[in-house]
């Protein structure tokens, strides 16, 4: 065999070297890669022995002679596994209504409570919260300006109080009613006419007899 052929065989057999102790690598990492996801998104249940953790992490120290110090590296290996264990905290629920919201509590009582009240104690209670909403309310108003004539008067001269000065002359808007109409349709964009049939609706409302 020549000498050049030589040279090729040795070359040959020093790549396969390099390409056989890649591959180790490569296997290896891919085994750091996942216990590294176990730890991460695995379950609890899923715990890996301190000595294989040591023989991943460092393959050529794991051959020796185990020493004193396993028992500190296994504490280490849980410390690096609580480290990489993501903490979820849960942010406190926020109430879902306004503290400073006018309330208005109802008060439910057992029936077999309500008929023999002596005969319970009460012990604690059950809270639920709604929503609720009362819709506007009309309502007509009547000034009325009683007319007054001085008694023992040879001639009788009427009195009636002025009446309070108006937006609009001979107009029964109400300044209320106005900042209503106003806020309705400059702050909340609510045309005249959807005004006009939201208020036909709650004046209908209002005249119509309350339910027991």
């Amino acid at each position: 065999m020549s000498q050049t052929e030589e040279d090729k065989d040795k070359i040959i057999a020093s790549q396969r070297e390099i390409i056989e102790s890649q591959r180790e690598q490569i296997a290896l990492l891919e085994k750091k890669v996942d216990h590294l996801i176990r730890i991460i998104y695995g379950s609890k249940s899923e715990k890996l022995d301190p000595a294989q953790l040591e023989l991943l992490l460092d393959p050529d120290a794991a051959k020796k002679p185990c020493a004193a110090d396993c028992e500190e590296d296994a504490q280490a290996a849980e410390e690096l596994k609580r480290e990489l264990k993501p903490v979820c905290k849960r942010k406190p629920r926020e109430p879902r209504l306004p503290a400073n919201l006018p309330t208005v509590e109802e008060v439910i009582i057992p029936d077999e409570v309500r008929a023999n009240p002596g005969d319970y104690r009460r012990i604690g209670q059950r809270t639920s919260e709604r929503l609720d909403v009362e819709p506007g309310r009309y309502t007509r108003r009547l000034i009325i300006r009683p007319t007054y004539v001085k008694k023992n008067e040879a001639i009788p001269s009427i009195h009636t109080a002025p009446l309070p000065p108006t937006i609009l002359e001979g107009s029964i808007l109400t300044p209320s009613l106005l900042a209503h109409i106003v806020t309705g349709k400059y702050c909340d964009h609510l045309p005249l006419s959807a005004a006009g049939s939201k208020s036909c609706r709650v004046a209908t409302a209002s005249t119509s007899p309350a339910t027991p």
